[in-house]
């Protein structure tokens, strides 16, 4: 619409000039005479072709003008849909962001909300767990603190038991020392152990010095020159002695089993023949030699018992092995008086029914003898007195505290 207007402008102002072209200005000169006309209608040529080039170059310029104008607005409104539709499309996202930060805003919200109520109930939940912890933490308090004051006091207890002195422990230590003495004095008659134990409570005695105990040390003192005075045999070498002597018994010679000398001899001599035996002379011979043999008379002087048989010769072995098991298990009870009957009976059995001149037999003896002339007893001093004085001076200190 401007390019039509500055169109309609400009075309007025071209006859204009034409006209003052064709006119010309009143300032040029005129000649005047016969060239005239010729000069008139050059310069009307002139002004004809000037109009025209006027008129071309104002076309030009208004088509120039109004293509470019056109151009321009087309490029113009272009820019503008292609900014409205920019627009709109910033205008479409701007609604679209707005609604997604609504939908965003609401689940922040709703985020918001279910944070702040799972806060609340771990918020409760941690209370409850403090609360419970609390009260756990003060239980385990009262169950340490009853602890300790039990510990505190077995603690004191074990403090005034360990400042009661060494006094206590070592009378304690005498009594128990001179109860195993007479406990092995009167069960089993250990004699050296029970001086080994007397021994060692004399020396305990010492080592307190206190003068309550001169009574007990006295008694003690007693006791132990009586027991130094009770002859301690070696009893596990007499076992062992009683042992090998009832292995031995077999080996013993029965009664009337004393070897003939000659018959072997004769035997022998007989059995070996000669060259010249080989003739009938020699055959004869020892025909006559083997009947002479069969009947021949010697000289007795002493009465010979006859050979036994196996179940009476067992019978006169176990007469010398029983008094000898029983005089083991004599020796090991302290039973003296069984003992010695028992090796008697054994020694009659042996004089009633074996060689008494065979050299087995003699030293058998022999040693059955010297075991039998052991001395043993069976009473022993009685330590329950001392004992007793000691408990008593134990019971009265322990009273006293």
């Amino acid at each position: 619409m401007s390019n039509d207007h500055r169109q309609n402008e400009m075309e007025p102002g071209a006859p204009k000039d034409a006209n003052n072209a064709a006119t010309g200005d009143d300032t040029v000169p005129t000649r005047r005479g016969p060239t005239a006309p010729r000069s008139h209608h050059a310069v009307a040529v002139a002004a004809f072709v000037v109009s025209l080039i006027a008129l071309a170059g104002s076309g030009f310029v208004w088509y120039s003008t109004a293509v470019t104008g056109r151009l321009a607005l087309t490029e113009t409104l272009t820019r503008a849909e292609v900014i409205a539709q920019e627009f709109d499309a910033l205008r479409s996202s701007q609604r679209t962001a707005e609604t997604q930060q609504n939908v965003l805003r609401r689940q922040i919200e709703d985020n918001r909300r279910a944070l702040e109520d799972e806060l609340k109930a771990l918020n409760e939940t941690t209370r409850t767990e403090f609360s419970r912890l609390d009260e756990q933490q003060k239980k385990v308090e009262r169950e340490l603190k009853a602890e300790f004051d039990t510990l505190v006091r077995s603690m004191e207890s074990t403090r005034q038991e360990m400042f009661r002195g060494t006094d206590e422990w070592l009378l304690e230590e005498i009594s128990q020392l001179l109860s195993l003495a007479n406990e092995r004095l009167l069960l089993i008659g250990d004699v050296r152990s029970a001086l080994t134990a007397l021994e060692l409570a004399q020396e305990r005695m010492t080592e307190l010095a206190d003068p309550t105990l001169l009574g007990v040390r006295r008694q003690l003192a007693a006791d132990t020159a009586i027991l130094t005075t009770i002859p301690v045999p070696d009893i596990d070498g007499i076992v062992l002695q009683l042992s090998i002597l009832i292995q031995q018994v077999s080996d013993l010679r029965l009664a009337g089993e004393a070897v003939v000398a000659g018959f072997t001899d004769t035997a022998e001599q007989a059995s070996k023949p000669s060259a010249a035996d080989n003739t009938l002379k020699g055959l004869g011979r020892r025909l006559i030699e083997d009947l002479s043999a069969l009947v021949r008379i010697r000289n007795v002087e002493t009465t010979q018992a006859p050979n036994l048989a196996p179940d009476q010769r067992f019978l006169v072995y176990e007469s010398i092995r029983s008094p000898l098991n029983a005089a083991q298990l004599a020796l090991l009870r302290g039973l003296p008086a069984v003992y010695r009957s028992s090796l008697d009976r054994a020694l009659a059995a042996l004089t009633r029914g074996f060689d008494e001149t065979s050299t087995e037999v003699v030293v058998f003896r022999s040693v059955i003898q010297e075991l039998a002339v052991v001395e043993l007893t069976n009473e022993y001093p009685d330590l329950s007195k001392t004992l007793g004085l000691l408990r008593e001076i134990i019971h009265r200190r322990s009273g006293s505290e």
